[in-house]
């Protein structure tokens, strides 16, 4: 995850990202993208946009993370992809507890939440990652699978430091990673 102890960073309380903002971090013409990182000590809401595209010549997709150090919501896009399939970029989603399913302003305060929708969108060009320092859980399905629109290739990987809970079913063309240090149901 990000270092906010660099010199010049600061972090910010909260962050909210609306539906209508959109973040560019593209190559022009060879070379990798950028990186982008959005990132609070606090809240971190995140409904918009990321394009972090690899040069039209050559070129790796970029880096990008979302997360904030008490509480995310994440129902946005991102898209790294590059010119060549196999050098598309990373999305980093790295809370503490984390659902994958349907946010209410009723559940808890120290639970991030994640749409499975924004999830299967991030598929479509990059491999997506989700660390949660303690558990994660499946409470919606993840299906990555629309016909042959989607890349194969993309990856997703959900790891917890605590206990993994599926209660829905995961589908992607791509490969999946499970990974819990605690118990995995």
């Amino acid at each position: 995850s990000f270092d906010t102890d660099d010199e010049g960073i600061f972090a910010s309380q909260t962050t909210f990202v609306e539906v209508s903002a959109r973040i560019v971090a593209d190559c022009t013409l060879s070379g990798d993208a950028g990186r982008v990182l959005v990132w609070s000590n606090g809240s971190t809401t995140f409904h918009g946009a990321i394009q972090a595209v690899g040069g039209p010549v050559t070129g790796f997709g970029g880096f990008v993370e979302v997360s904030g150090e008490k509480f995310l919501v994440y129902d946005g896009e991102c898209n790294l992809s590059a010119t060549d399939l196999m050098q598309r970029g990373k999305l980093l989603l790295d809370p503490l507890n984390v659902i994958i399913g349907i946010y209410s302003a009723d559940n808890a305060a120290d639970v991030w939440y994640i749409s499975p929708g924004a999830i299967e969108n991030s598929l479509y060009y990059n491999d997506v990652t989700i660390t949660a320092t303690y558990s994660l859980a499946v409470s919606s399905p993840i299906a990555a699978t629309n016909t042959t629109a989607w890349h194969n290739t993309n990856n997703l990987a959900l790891h917890a430091g605590g206990d993994l809970n599926v209660t829905a079913p995961i589908t992607t063309y791509g490969a999946l990673e499970l990974k819990s240090e605690g118990v995995t149901r």
